[in-house]
């Protein structure tokens, strides 16, 4: 996991778990749950950036990704209005 994310702040055990099976999946293209991942571990930016790329991409998953209470901390982010 540091190999991937090396500047991962200190986060709880759950948000590590997600962010290894986020990690783990082939099968489809994960942007979307990465971003989730790193909206957990505190990292707006890199969570602003996966989310772009998720909806550039068509990831089916952003209908549901949007509403998950992980990414609130986003929604006051001035970079969640453009």
């Amino acid at each position: 996991m540091r190999k991937a994310f090396p500047n991962l702040a200190p986060v709880s055990a759950d948000a590590k778990g997600y962010l290894d099976l986020a990690m783990a999946m082939t099968d489809f293209d994960r942007s979307s749950a990465v971003a989730v991942a790193y909206a957990l571990a505190g990292n707006r930016q890199q969570a602003f950036e996966y989310l772009e790329k998720a909806y550039a991409d068509g990831d089916s998953e952003m209908l549901f990704v949007i509403r998950n209470p992980a990414l609130d901390p986003l929604r006051s982010d001035p970079a969640s209005k453009t």
